[in-house]
C-alpha cells in the first residue's frame, strides 16, 4: 500500500482551510503570527489547533447554473466552477464575504452571487466561526484579539462612510425642496399717487418737510 503524503491525506476542508483563508485579512494575520512564533521555536500547538478547528467548521454546498445566493454573515470559498460576484467573476479559490464576522448586518457589504456554471462552494458561518473563537479564548486569546481589532476597524470605517452618504443625501434633498429665490421675479416699484397715504410709515420720512410759515 503506497504511503500518502500529509497533504494528500488531508480532507478537502483542511486543504481549503490552509490556503484560501489567507485571503481573509484577520486569518492571514493570525497565520503569519503562528508562523513567526514557530520560526522562533515557540510553542504553537494551540494556534494550530485553532486553524484545525476552523477548517473542520467549513461546510460544502453546490449550486446549479443560474442559481443566486448571498453572503450575509457567511464566508464563501469557491472550490469548483465559475460565479459572477457583482461586477467581477470568481474562479476556483476565490474568497468573498470576508466581513462575515461583523455583528451589525447593516455594515456588511452584500455581494450578489450568480452561478455561471455548476459550482461547489465551501462556506463558514459567523456562528460557527465565533464558536471556535469563544471555545479557544482561554487557550488562544490572540485569535479573539485579532478578530476584535478587525471588526472595530471595519465597523468604524463603514459607519463613517454610511453617515457621510446619509448627509450627502440629506443635503441633496434639502437643495431640491428649498425655494428657488434666485429665479423669483423682482416686484415692480410702487408708485404713490399725489395725496395718497403710504402703506409704509417709513415712507413719510423720505420726502422733505415743509416748515409752517
Amino acid at each position: 500500500m503506497p504511503v500518502r503524503s500529509k497533504a494528500e491525506s488531508m480532507q478537502p476542508q483542511q486543504k481549503m482551510g490552509q490556503t484560501a483563508p489567507r485571503k481573509v485579512p484577520f486569518f492571514l494575520q493570525f497565520m503569519n503570527l503562528t508562523e513567526r512564533m514557530a520560526s522562533r521555536g515557540m510553542h504553537t500547538a494551540t494556534f494550530e489547533a485553532c486553524i484545525a478547528d476552523i477548517s473542520r467548521r467549513l461546510q460544502c454546498t453546490a449550486y446549479a447554473q443560474a442559481d443566486c445566493f448571498t453572503n450575509v454573515q457567511v464566508l464563501h470559498i469557491l472550490s469548483k466552477g465559475l460565479v459572477a460576484l457583482d461586477n467581477r467573476f470568481g474562479k476556483m479559490g476565490t474568497v468573498w464575504g470576508e466581513d462575515f464576522v461583523l455583528a451589525d448586518k447593516s455594515l456588511i457589504h452584500v455581494v450578489n452571487c450568480v452561478a455561471m456554471s455548476y459550482c461547489e462552494v465551501f462556506f463558514l458561518t459567523r456562528e460557527n466561526f465565533m464558536a471556535v473563537v469563544e471555545a479557544r479564548r482561554s487557550t488562544c486569546p490572540e485569535l479573539a484579539s485579532i478578530v476584535r481589532r478587525y471588526c472595530v476597524r471595519i465597523a468604524v470605517f463603514r459607519g463613517i462612510l454610511r453617515e457621510a452618504r446619509k448627509r450627502v443625501r440629506m443635503t441633496s434633498l434639502v437643495a431640491k425642496t428649498r425655494p428657488k429665490c434666485a429665479e423669483a421675479k423682482p416686484s415692480p416699484p410702487r408708485v404713490s399717487l399725489p395725496g395718497a397715504i403710504p402703506s409704509d410709515p417709513m415712507e413719510l420720512s423720505e420726502g422733505p418737510f415743509e416748515e409752517d410759515v
